[in-house]
Protein backbone atom coordinates (compact mmCIF):
# COMPACT_ATOMS: atom_id res chain seq x y z
CA UNK A 1 0.00 0.00 0.00
CA UNK A 2 2.80 2.39 0.87
CA UNK A 3 4.56 1.53 -2.41
CA UNK A 4 1.37 2.24 -4.41
CA UNK A 5 0.99 5.61 -2.69
CA UNK A 6 4.58 6.45 -3.60
CA UNK A 7 4.01 5.51 -7.25
CA UNK A 8 0.87 7.64 -7.43
CA UNK A 9 2.65 10.54 -5.76
CA UNK A 10 5.43 10.47 -8.35
CA UNK A 11 2.95 9.95 -11.21
CA UNK A 12 0.65 12.81 -10.17
CA UNK A 13 2.66 15.59 -11.88
CA UNK A 14 2.75 13.58 -15.10
CA UNK A 15 -1.00 12.88 -14.94
CA UNK A 16 -1.73 16.52 -14.17
CA UNK A 17 0.42 17.65 -17.10
CA UNK A 18 -1.48 15.27 -19.35
CA UNK A 19 -4.84 16.61 -18.17
CA UNK A 20 -3.70 20.19 -18.66
CA UNK A 21 -2.37 19.38 -22.15
CA UNK A 22 -5.65 17.67 -23.09
CA UNK A 23 -7.72 20.58 -21.76
CA UNK A 24 -5.55 23.10 -23.56
CA UNK A 25 -5.78 21.15 -26.81
CA UNK A 26 -9.56 20.89 -26.48
CA UNK A 27 -9.84 24.62 -25.93
CA UNK A 28 -7.60 25.31 -28.92
CA UNK A 29 -9.74 23.10 -31.17
CA UNK A 30 -12.97 24.74 -30.05
CA UNK A 31 -14.24 27.59 -32.27
CA UNK A 32 -13.96 31.18 -31.11
CA UNK A 33 -15.90 34.35 -31.95
CA UNK A 34 -19.16 33.29 -33.65
CA UNK A 35 -19.93 35.02 -36.96
CA UNK A 36 -23.65 34.22 -36.79
CA UNK A 37 -26.32 32.25 -35.00
CA UNK A 38 -29.11 29.78 -35.67
CA UNK A 39 -32.43 31.58 -35.47
CA UNK A 40 -34.50 28.45 -36.03
CA UNK A 41 -34.01 24.82 -36.99
CA UNK A 42 -36.50 22.06 -37.71
CA UNK A 43 -35.64 18.48 -38.55
CA UNK A 44 -32.11 17.10 -38.51
CA UNK A 45 -29.20 19.55 -38.90
CA UNK A 46 -25.61 18.94 -37.81
CA UNK A 47 -22.44 21.02 -37.71
CA UNK A 48 -18.77 20.08 -37.97
CA UNK A 49 -16.42 22.72 -36.57
CA UNK A 50 -12.91 23.23 -37.91
CA UNK A 51 -10.60 20.61 -36.42
CA UNK A 52 -13.53 18.51 -35.24
CA UNK A 53 -13.82 14.80 -35.96
CA UNK A 54 -17.54 14.25 -35.46
CA UNK A 55 -20.49 16.53 -36.28
CA UNK A 56 -22.84 17.58 -33.50
CA UNK A 57 -26.57 18.31 -33.59
CA UNK A 58 -27.32 21.95 -34.37
CA UNK A 59 -29.77 23.59 -31.97
CA UNK A 60 -31.73 26.83 -31.89
CA UNK A 61 -29.52 29.68 -30.71
CA UNK A 62 -26.25 27.89 -31.55
CA UNK A 63 -23.34 29.99 -32.73
CA UNK A 64 -22.06 29.73 -36.31
CA UNK A 65 -18.30 30.02 -36.83
CA UNK A 66 -15.95 30.53 -39.75
CA UNK A 67 -14.99 27.20 -41.35
CA UNK A 68 -18.17 25.53 -40.08
CA UNK A 69 -19.69 22.83 -42.31
CA UNK A 70 -23.42 22.40 -41.69
CA UNK A 71 -25.48 19.54 -43.12
CA UNK A 72 -29.27 19.30 -43.26
CA UNK A 73 -31.35 16.20 -43.94
CA UNK A 74 -34.51 15.72 -46.05
CA UNK A 75 -37.39 17.74 -44.65
CA UNK A 76 -35.13 19.96 -42.53
CA UNK A 77 -35.33 23.75 -42.39
CA UNK A 78 -32.57 26.04 -41.15
CA UNK A 79 -32.58 29.80 -40.56
CA UNK A 80 -29.21 31.46 -39.99
CA UNK A 81 -28.51 35.16 -39.41
CA UNK A 82 -24.93 36.46 -39.61
CA UNK A 83 -23.39 39.33 -37.63
CA UNK A 84 -24.02 41.84 -40.43
CA UNK A 85 -27.70 40.75 -40.68
CA UNK A 86 -27.20 38.58 -43.76
CA UNK A 87 -30.19 36.24 -43.62
CA UNK A 88 -30.21 32.70 -45.08
CA UNK A 89 -33.06 30.20 -44.93
CA UNK A 90 -32.42 26.67 -46.20
CA UNK A 91 -34.90 23.88 -46.86
CA UNK A 92 -34.28 20.20 -47.57
CA UNK A 93 -31.12 18.15 -47.77
CA UNK A 94 -27.94 20.12 -48.34
CA UNK A 95 -24.81 21.75 -46.96
CA UNK A 96 -23.89 25.22 -45.77
CA UNK A 97 -20.15 25.92 -45.59
CA UNK A 98 -18.72 29.15 -44.15
CA UNK A 99 -15.41 29.36 -46.02
CA UNK A 100 -14.66 32.96 -45.07
CA UNK A 101 -16.47 35.66 -43.11
CA UNK A 102 -14.91 38.99 -42.13
CA UNK A 103 -17.15 41.78 -40.87
CA UNK A 104 -15.82 44.88 -39.12
CA UNK A 105 -18.03 47.99 -39.27
CA UNK A 106 -14.98 50.16 -38.52
CA UNK A 107 -13.09 48.82 -41.56
CA UNK A 108 -15.68 48.15 -44.29
CA UNK A 109 -13.06 47.84 -47.02
CA UNK A 110 -11.85 44.61 -45.40
CA UNK A 111 -15.29 43.00 -45.17
CA UNK A 112 -15.67 39.80 -47.16
CA UNK A 113 -17.73 36.63 -47.17
CA UNK A 114 -17.48 33.36 -49.10
CA UNK A 115 -20.28 30.93 -48.34
CA UNK A 116 -21.14 27.65 -50.04
CA UNK A 117 -24.72 26.34 -50.22
CA UNK A 118 -25.12 23.00 -51.97
CA UNK A 119 -28.13 20.81 -52.68
CA UNK A 120 -30.73 22.59 -50.57
CA UNK A 121 -33.17 25.22 -51.75
CA UNK A 122 -32.62 28.56 -50.02
CA UNK A 123 -33.50 32.23 -49.85
CA UNK A 124 -30.89 34.92 -49.26
CA UNK A 125 -31.26 38.48 -47.98
CA UNK A 126 -28.07 40.52 -48.01
CA UNK A 127 -26.77 42.38 -44.97
CA UNK A 128 -24.41 45.23 -44.13
CA UNK A 129 -21.29 43.40 -45.30
CA UNK A 130 -22.21 43.87 -48.93
CA UNK A 131 -20.35 46.48 -50.92
CA UNK A 132 -23.07 48.32 -52.81
CA UNK A 133 -20.50 50.05 -55.01
CA UNK A 134 -17.74 48.46 -57.03
CA UNK A 135 -17.01 44.73 -57.20
CA UNK A 136 -18.95 42.24 -55.08
CA UNK A 137 -17.26 41.28 -51.81
CA UNK A 138 -19.80 38.54 -51.04
CA UNK A 139 -19.84 35.29 -52.98
CA UNK A 140 -22.21 32.36 -52.62
CA UNK A 141 -20.86 29.17 -54.18
CA UNK A 142 -23.41 26.77 -55.65
CA UNK A 143 -23.52 23.28 -57.13
CA UNK A 144 -22.71 24.47 -60.66
CA UNK A 145 -21.16 27.90 -60.15
CA UNK A 146 -21.18 30.96 -57.91
CA UNK A 147 -22.97 34.27 -57.34
CA UNK A 148 -21.36 37.66 -56.73
CA UNK A 149 -23.74 39.73 -54.63
CA UNK A 150 -24.56 43.43 -54.23
CA UNK A 151 -27.54 44.60 -52.11
CA UNK A 152 -29.50 41.48 -52.80
CA UNK A 153 -32.53 39.32 -52.15
CA UNK A 154 -32.73 36.13 -54.19
CA UNK A 155 -33.89 32.51 -54.08
CA UNK A 156 -32.40 29.30 -55.42
CA UNK A 157 -33.71 25.77 -55.86
CA UNK A 158 -32.54 22.57 -57.53
CA UNK A 159 -35.05 21.12 -60.01
CA UNK A 160 -34.64 18.54 -62.75
CA UNK A 161 -30.90 18.39 -61.89
CA UNK A 162 -30.67 22.12 -62.66
CA UNK A 163 -29.92 25.16 -60.52
CA UNK A 164 -32.76 27.70 -60.74
CA UNK A 165 -32.12 31.25 -59.48
CA UNK A 166 -34.56 34.15 -59.19
CA UNK A 167 -33.51 37.69 -58.24
CA UNK A 168 -36.00 39.87 -56.37
CA UNK A 169 -33.83 42.82 -55.38
CA UNK A 170 -30.33 44.21 -56.02
CA UNK A 171 -27.84 42.85 -58.52
CA UNK A 172 -26.04 39.55 -58.86
CA UNK A 173 -23.53 38.05 -61.25
CA UNK A 174 -24.02 34.32 -61.73
CA UNK A 175 -21.07 32.49 -63.24
CA UNK A 176 -19.18 29.25 -63.70
CA UNK A 177 -16.39 27.91 -65.90
CA UNK A 178 -18.53 28.44 -69.00
CA UNK A 179 -19.27 32.13 -68.49
CA UNK A 180 -21.45 34.51 -66.51
CA UNK A 181 -24.64 36.55 -66.67
CA UNK A 182 -25.68 39.72 -64.83
CA UNK A 183 -29.20 39.73 -63.39
CA UNK A 184 -31.53 42.61 -62.58
CA UNK A 185 -34.57 42.42 -60.28
CA UNK A 186 -37.27 40.20 -61.74
CA UNK A 187 -34.82 38.20 -63.85
CA UNK A 188 -33.58 34.68 -63.37
CA UNK A 189 -31.16 32.13 -64.70
CA UNK A 190 -30.54 28.40 -64.82
CA UNK A 191 -27.31 26.42 -64.59
CA UNK A 192 -27.14 22.82 -65.80
CA UNK A 193 -23.45 22.08 -65.24
CA UNK A 194 -20.20 23.72 -64.21
CA UNK A 195 -19.07 24.09 -67.82
CA UNK A 196 -22.27 25.21 -69.55
CA UNK A 197 -22.72 28.97 -69.07
CA UNK A 198 -25.82 30.28 -67.29
CA UNK A 199 -28.29 32.09 -69.52
CA UNK A 200 -30.90 34.74 -68.84
CA UNK A 201 -34.30 33.25 -68.06
CA UNK A 202 -37.63 34.94 -67.43
CA UNK A 203 -39.48 32.69 -65.01
CA UNK A 204 -43.24 32.38 -65.21
CA UNK A 205 -45.31 33.35 -62.14
CA UNK A 206 -45.86 29.67 -61.32
CA UNK A 207 -42.11 28.96 -61.61
CA UNK A 208 -41.28 31.92 -59.35
CA UNK A 209 -43.82 30.64 -56.84
CA UNK A 210 -42.21 27.19 -57.05
CA UNK A 211 -38.72 28.58 -56.40
CA UNK A 212 -39.94 30.53 -53.37
CA UNK A 213 -41.96 27.58 -52.10
CA UNK A 214 -38.92 25.30 -52.27
CA UNK A 215 -36.79 27.85 -50.43
CA UNK A 216 -39.45 28.08 -47.72
CA UNK A 217 -39.72 24.30 -47.45
CA UNK A 218 -43.24 24.12 -48.86
CA UNK A 219 -44.62 21.74 -51.51
CA UNK A 220 -46.13 23.24 -54.64
CA UNK A 221 -47.94 22.18 -57.81
CA UNK A 222 -44.88 21.91 -60.08
CA UNK A 223 -43.32 18.48 -60.40
CA UNK A 224 -39.70 18.26 -59.32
Amino acid sequence: MQRLSSVLRHAAPVLLAGVLFFSSSARAAAPQNPVGRVEAVAGVAKVLHKGGKKPSVLLNGAGIFQDDAISTEDGARLHVVFADKTDIEMAGKGRLVVDKYVYDPAHPAQNKADIGIFGAAFSYVGGLIENHRGKPNVHVHLDFGSIGIRGTRFSRTMRHMQCWIYLEQGRITVGNRGGSVNLKPGQGTVMMSRDKPPHLRVWSPSEIAAIKADAAGRRDSLNK
